[in-house]
């Protein structure tokens, strides 16, 4: 008998219980680079990476997400392989760091207000009352 395999969305849920609190951190170290992550089907990307996923990749899929032991919640963006190795790899400056499933790539420094609008327009429909 075949068995199933997960679905992308437990794929990516249980990725990031796992790594949720590294990734976090990273991106509130680092605003010259964007942190990829290879999930199942998908590269994901949070926070300042994920404002920078979708700046370069406008198809990128936007969605915030509240997690066990986070007090706000957190926006996540995602783009599948396909987009990856067709579009978005390419366009790209070569990558600084890479393991199985992360890459680093740099990039210039974000201008804060536009990041700061991003995000709170983001989450402004999960956060009303």
């Amino acid at each position: 008998m075949h068995k199933a395999e997960p679905s992308q969305g437990l794929l990516t849920m249980q990725f990031l219980q796992q790594n949720l609190s590294n990734i976090l951190l990273h991106e509130a170290e680092g605003d010259s680079c964007m942190r990829l992550y290879h999930v199942g089907r998908m590269w994901i990307a949070l926070e300042k990476s994920a404002f920078r996923l979708k700046d370069l990749e406008p198809t990128a899929i936007v969605t915030p997400a509240l997690f066990p032991g986070c007090k706000v919640p957190v926006v996540v963006a995602s783009i599948d392989h396909q987009t990856w190795l067709l579009s978005l790899s390419r366009r790209l400056p070569a990558v600084t760091s890479s393991s199985a499933h992360a890459v680093v790539i740099p990039q210039p420094q974000i201008l804060s207000d536009g990041y700061r609008r991003w995000h709170q327009s983001t989450l402004a429909p999960f956060l009303r009352p």
